[in-house]
């Protein structure tokens, strides 16, 4: 299982996405170009995603 390193080096790297995320969150839907809207619809779909694992497991997402 992932130890403290691990777990501080992939929140570093996952770190722009986290902020591009925010942005484009915040942005209103006329505000985003189509590629932009695309990648905020993959990324919220890959969030879902995830939180459905981890409800399966019971953990905290």
């Amino acid at each position: 299982w992932p130890r403290s390193y691990a777990l501080g080096q992939i929140r570093q790297a996952a770190g722009e996405a986290l902020r591009r995320h925010a942005h484009l969150a915040g942005a209103g839907p006329g505000q985003l170009s189509p590629a932009e809207a695309a990648w905020l619809r993959d990324r919220e779909a890959r969030l879902a995603h995830c939180r459905s694992i981890a409800d399966l497991a019971g953990a905290p997402a």
